[in-house]
C-alpha cells in the first residue's frame, strides 16, 4: 500500500458520510423553502364589489387600499421580498358574477438564483359572467441563474372580461 492512500474500507466510509451529509443538506434546504398561498374571491353586492373569501398563508398577503366605488382593488404583497429556487407560490383569484376587481402587486417580483429546483408560481384567474378582472402585476426581475416555473390558468365564463 502506498503512503497516503486509504486503507481498505476507508473510502466506503468516507463516501457514506458525504452521501449522508448531502442528504441532510437537501432536507434542510427543502425545509427552508417558502410555501405561500393567496385565495381571494369577490362578488358584486349593492353596486360594489366585496370580499367573500380571503385566505393568506406563508409570506403572501393581500391588502385593499381603495374600497370605495364599484371596483375593488387588491394588492398582493410578498413579505419575504423575493423568491428563490424551491419556493412555491399559489395565487387563486375569483371574481363572481358582475364583480369588478383590479389585482396588482406592491413591487417588482424578484426571482433569485437557484442551484437546484425552480421557483414555482401558479396563478389561477377566474371570472364569472359579467365580471371584469384586471390582472396587473408589476414586472419580474430575474437574477443571474434564476430558474422559474410559472403557470397561469385563466377560466372565463361567457361575458366575463380579463384585462
Amino acid at each position: 500500500m502506498r503512503a497516503g492512500s486509504p486503507r481498505a474500507g476507508e473510502g466506503r466510509i468516507l463516501r457514506g458520510l458525504v452521501s449522508t451529509a448531502a442528504a441532510r443538506t437537501d432536507e434542510v434546504f427543502a425545509a427552508n423553502r417558502a410555501r405561500a398561498r393567496i385565495e381571494l374571491t369577490v362578488a358584486a353586492a349593492s353596486g360594489a364589489t366585496r370580499r367573500i373569501r380571503v385566505l393568506e398563508q406563508g409570506s403572501l398577503r393581500v391588502r385593499f387600499p381603495h374600497v370605495t366605488g364599484s371596483e375593488l382593488e387588491a394588492i398582493l404583497v410578498n413579505t419575504a421580498g423575493g423568491m428563490a429556487g424551491g419556493d412555491q407560490f399559489d395565487i387563486d383569484i375569483a371574481a363572481g358574477e358582475g364583480a369588478r376587481l383590479l389585482v396588482g402587486t406592491t413591487a417588482a417580483e424578484k426571482i433569485y438564483r437557484s442551484t437546484g429546483p425552480a421557483t414555482k408560481v401558479a396563478v389561477r384567474l377566474a371570472a364569472s359572467a359579467g365580471a371584469t378582472l384586471r390582472w396587473l402585476p408589476q414586472e419580474s426581475i430575474l437574477f443571474d441563474r434564476a430558474c422559474l416555473d410559472r403557470r397561469i390558468d385563466v377560466d372565463l365564463d361567457d361575458g366575463a372580461m380579463l384585462v
